[in-house]
C-alpha cells in the first residue's frame, strides 16, 4: 500500500503547489492595484481578496473549513480572536 501511496502524494504535492502559484499569479495584480488606493481602502479590498483566495485554495485541494463559535457571534462590534493551539494551517 505505501508504494501507491507515494506516486499519488507526489502528484497531490505538485497539484496543491499549481494551484498555489496560479492563484497567486491572480492575486498580486490585484495587491499592486490595491496598494494604489491607501493603507485603508486598499487594505480593507486586499484583506477580501486574501480571504477569496484563501477559500478558493481550500477548496481546490480539498481541505474542508467550518467556523464553530461557543455563542452567537455578534457582527455589528469588533472582536480579536485568538488561537490557543498550535495547527500547521495557521
Amino acid at each position: 500500500m505505501n508504494g501507491l501511496m507515494k506516486p499519488a502524494h507526489f502528484i497531490y504535492v505538485l497539484y496543491a503547489g499549481l494551484v498555489f502559484i496560479l492563484l497567486m499569479m491572480v492575486v498580486f495584480p490585484l495587491a499592486l492595484i490595491a496598494s494604489l488606493f491607501g493603507p485603508i481602502n486598499g487594505g480593507n479590498f486586499l484583506i477580501h481578496v486574501c480571504r477569496l483566495w484563501g477559500k478558493a485554495w481550500s477548496l481546490l485541494i480539498g481541505i474542508r473549513h467550518q467556523n464553530i463559535y461557543e455563542s452567537p457571534h455578534a457582527f455589528d462590534r469588533q472582536f480579536i480572536f485568538v488561537s490557543t493551539h498550535i495547527s500547521y494551517l495557521d
